[in-house]
């Protein structure tokens, strides 16, 4: 084969590879494309995983009521917990208690003039104490039905919370007496958390 032979030979076979590459080319670059997308979609589910994994889930965990008596305001105690693996940051308890119907409303009042926030930051893990007096006292006859379990404490309000990832959160809460006991049954209604 002479020289003229083998350039137009080699001349053939590069055009030949230069084809084949451009009609690899657009498949490959597609596959890339679909790869590169699952990767961030898989490092985007990770990343949420970890917030998940790692903020702060303030809940509450217990919750009583002193003793009713005729003429005192009633109190209760809630106790909350951080289950989670971060501090909650620029937390703020809001709280009330109502006293009326067996049934939760479906909107509650505001809290009480003059009744402060509780506010601060709880660790991971903690527990911490909120406690509250409703604005009037208790009757006679609100004393007779709370009793007989005609008339309930209500205790509701919401913890508002930062995690340390800058998400906010909040958690509804409500809890009604429990009947011949200084406990509270949770409502069938207004507890959420997100």
């Amino acid at each position: 084969m002479n020289n003229k032979t083998k350039n137009q030979k080699t001349h053939q076979d590069t055009q030949t590879s230069k084809q084949l590459c451009s009609v690899l080319e657009k498949p490959m670059f597609f596959i890339q494309f679909i790869i590169a997308i699952a990767t961030l979609l898989t490092l985007g589910v990770i990343a949420y995983q970890m917030v998940i994994q790692s903020r702060a889930w303030v809940t509450v965990k217990k919750a009583e009521y002193d003793e009713v008596q005729i003429g005192k305001k009633p109190t209760a105690t809630l106790l909350f917990i951080n289950s989670g693996n971060s501090p909650a940051l620029n937390l703020t308890v809001h709280s009330n208690i109502k006293i009326g119907e067996p049934t939760v409303p479906s909107k509650f009042p505001a809290l009480q003039q003059g009744q402060e926030p509780s506010s601060g930051v709880i660790g991971p893990d903690s527990e911490f104490f909120n406690y509250f007096t409703a604005g009037d006292v208790i009757t006679a006859k609100q004393f007779k039905d709370i009793n007989q379990g005609i008339t309930r404490i209500i205790v509701f309000g919401r913890v508002e919370y930062d995690d340390i990832f800058t998400f906010h959160h909040t958690t509804e809460f409500c809890l009604i007496n429990h009947v011949g006991s200084n406990t509270f049954d949770i409502c069938t209604k207004k507890n959420t958390i997100n």
